[in-house]
């Protein structure tokens, strides 16, 4: 049994705490204790109900019962009006009580105001009533809170919390007249409610599912406390809300014809045939020729069904559709409105096919540039250390080229197949750069944020900074990422609309700029809103065509647009995006490790290393005729050709290699080569065959 439950009892049967103790024998102290901390031993319990409820005549020991019927005479107080809001949100105050409570407030207006203005000074009832609702707390008087306080305290007994009333009603009749006409079961009925939306959110706080707990919980916490998977949920739920509200304002109708003028003319429909296109096609013709206003209504309805205006063959000129149905829709809007969903289901198929035809076009070019590249770099000469790097650099860019290749075909597939989600805007190559770069920047962000949160100077900072550096881009950095919006250097915009104030065309967007600009105080303008960014680009775009220099302003404006154009709008959408890019980015696969071992031996001397031609290799198999069952010793293996043309012809042999210099070993470990490292004049073995390239020097 709870301690409010105890104190209930006590102020129901007017104890006090003394003459409860006195009467029945315990100590005041062991009273106080129970009050709060309650009682959960089952006797105890019943021995205290028997003492709260005592089995004698209540009426005759002078502890009156309140009830709504006859409320008690003693004033409320505002103690007593916190315990029962604790109580009115546990559930646990019955009925009678809540009745019996409200009639007392009622009655205790004057008391209550009286006590809140002595027991409280002026500060602490402005932020008692701001707490509990009221706007105007900090500038009301000590008296205007204290009513505004008596004022709340009525209205929390209402159960919906909300309160109408006539001209001419006092606000406190109104609210007197709503508490009176609850119900046994309203009020039943009103908690199972609370209860069930006090679950719901403890729901929304733990394991939030759809788009509405999601909010809740931000509400409570942020998407920090969010984790990686339930980020992802959101991201996806809030991208698809944004999507259906951007294709939820395409027009699907068409309405029917306004022009007066098609009232009095025919349509006609006739089949001809498409020369170009190898297909038939149906004509709508008009009877007579019509005004050019009335012809711009039909052949933008026309392409809003998937139609046409053609009058390259005379016979044949009119609307032409490839669909007979759609052409009887289109001469159907003489009488009424038509539907023109599946036409904007059809044109979207056919962009999504012809964008992976051209990015498929896209990738098999730049796969092959890079093979070309690769190729010709091969064969070129890189006998010096810069020749070598310069052509270690041309390889990885061409590295890089076959890897986005390999990108876009993947994406271009899932384009063809109808199964890209938040990718079905992608078009073209820099889109899929655009996402590499905010994938690059959001690595960043993920370690900047390690460092914040662990101390730039400790060194687990330095371990956790490097152990994220050295992951490859994962799902865990695109909780990073952020959408790129313009930010501009704000001393170049002054310098252009300064240009632009006396040219013609730009003034007016000069002049709003300025005003834009003179609200900012930092030295970089960031554009956030939609409306600001489109100022921005009609400022520029207007400047542009007067004849002004613009390019490096535009350049902030790059990313934000192409993300624009591939349908990818805000931060939701860009990292529901990057997660669906994650599974078609393909990785650089870069040099074979064998050449990149013996490209960092060029320009160093190695004492007694003579790299040996394939010509000379050849002829020394050719005479030492090694058969699969010999023993077989290189004894100065340098970086291994001749072992790798002994293993290209017997690769049964046993074979044992030597070398004395350890810079050659990372080009052996690359081949795969098990070598001793040491002087071979020290090594004591019998062998069927030795092949070698002695080093010459020292004798």
């Amino acid at each position: 049994m709870r301690g409010a439950e105890i104190q209930r009892h006590f102020r129901k049967y007017k104890h006090t705490i003394a003459e409860f103790a006195k009467q029945f024998g315990f100590t005041q102290k062991h009273v106080r204790e129970v009050f709060e901390r309650g009682l959960d031993n089952q006797n105890a319990v019943r021995d205290w109900l028997e003492a709260i409820l005592p089995r004698r005549d209540l009426a005759k020991e002078a502890l009156p019962v309140v009830t709504s019927a006859s409320p008690s005479s003693s004033s409320y107080t505002f103690d007593e009006y916190r315990e029962f809001r604790r109580n009115f949100a546990e559930g646990s105050l019955p009925y009678s009580e809540y009745q019996a409570q409200f009639a007392r407030l009622c009655q205790s207006q004057k008391a209550i105001v009286s006590e809140l203005k002595s027991r409280f000074k002026a500060s602490e009832l402005a932020v008692i009533a701001s707490r509990m609702g009221s706007w105007s707390a900090k500038r009301s008087t000590k008296d205007e809170n204290a009513e505004s306080i008596y004022r709340k305290m009525l209205s929390s007994f209402v159960l919906d919390g909300t309160v109408s009333y006539s001209m001419g009603e006092r606000y406190e009749d109104a609210v007197k007249s709503k508490v009176q006409a609850v119900t046994l079961e309203s009020y039943t009925q009103a908690f199972a409610e609370r209860l069930s939306k006090a679950e719901e959110h403890a729901k929304a706080l733990t394991d939030p599912q759809t788009f509405f707990e999601f909010r809740t919980f931000l509400q409570a916490k942020s998407e920090a406390n969010l984790s990686d998977e339930q980020l992802a949920r959101y991201d996806a739920l809030h991208a698809d809300m944004t999507r259906e509200r951007r294709e939820a304002q395409v027009t699907t109708n068409v309405e029917k014809f306004k022009s007066e003028e098609l009232g009095e003319i025919e349509f006609h429909i006739k089949q001809g045939y498409h020369d170009k296109r190898q297909c038939p096609v149906w004509i709508v013709q008009l009877s007579t020729r019509v005004q050019r206003a009335t012809f711009d209504e039909l052949n933008r309805k026309a392409k809003m069904l998937g139609g046409w205006f053609s009058s390259f063959k005379k016979t044949d000129a009119g609307f032409q559709f490839l669909d007979e149905e759609r052409a009887k829709r289109f001469t159907a809007l003489l009488s009424g409105d038509a539907d023109r969903r599946d036409v904007i289901e059809a044109r979207k198929e056919r962009r999504e096919l012809s964008a992976s035809e051209r990015l498929h076009e896209l990738a098999e070019e730049l796969a092959k540039r890079a093979d070309e590249v690769i190729e010709q770099s091969e064969s070129s000469l890189q006998n010096t250390v810069r020749r070598a790097d310069i052509q270690a650099g041309v390889r990885g860019r061409a590295f890089s080229d076959q890897a986005l290749a390999r990108t876009i075909h993947s994406i271009a597939e899932a384009l063809s197949r109808g199964e890209a989600n938040y990718l079905d805007g992608i078009r073209h190559r820099t889109h899929i750069e655009t996402l590499d770069t905010v994938l690059y920047l959001a690595k960043w962000a993920r370690v900047r944020a390690a460092k914040r949160g662990e101390g730039e100077t400790t060194y687990s900072h330095g371990r956790t900074r490097d152990r994220i550096e050295d992951e490859p881009i994962g799902p865990k950095d695109i909780r990073f990422a952020k959408y790129p919006i313009p930010e501009v250097f704000k001393r170049h915009l002054e310098e252009l609309v300064l240009h632009c104030q006396s040219a013609r065309g730009v003034k007016h967007a000069a002049e709003k700029m300025r005003k834009r600009l003179s609200r900012e105080k930092d030295d970089f303008v960031t554009f956030r809103d939609e409306h600001d960014i489109e100022g921005l680009s009609d400022f520029l775009g207007r400047a542009k065509g007067a004849g002004f220099d613009v390019e490096r302003i535009e350049r902030t404006l790059e990313k934000h647009k192409r993300l624009q154009r591939a349908n990818i709008s805000d931060v939701h959408e860009i990292r529901s995006a990057l997660r669906e890019y994650l599974g078609h980015r393909a990785a650089a696969r870069g040099d074979d490790p064998v050449k990149i071992a013996e490209r960092e031996l060029i320009g160093k001397k190695l004492p007694g290393f003579f790299p040996t031609p394939p010509t000379v290799i050849a002829r020394m198999l050719e005479l030492s005729e090694i058969a699969p069952e010999h023993s077989v010793l290189e004894p100065s293996c340098g970086k291994g050709d001749i072992l790798d043309a002994v293993i290209a012809e017997q690769p049964n042999a046993k074979l044992h290699a030597i070398e004395r210099n350890h810079s050659l070993a990372e080009v052996l470990s690359a081949k795969g080569h098990d070598v001793e490292f040491g002087d071979f004049l020290a090594h004591g073995e019998s062998y069927d065959r030795a092949v070698m390239n002695p080093p010459f020097e020292e004798g």
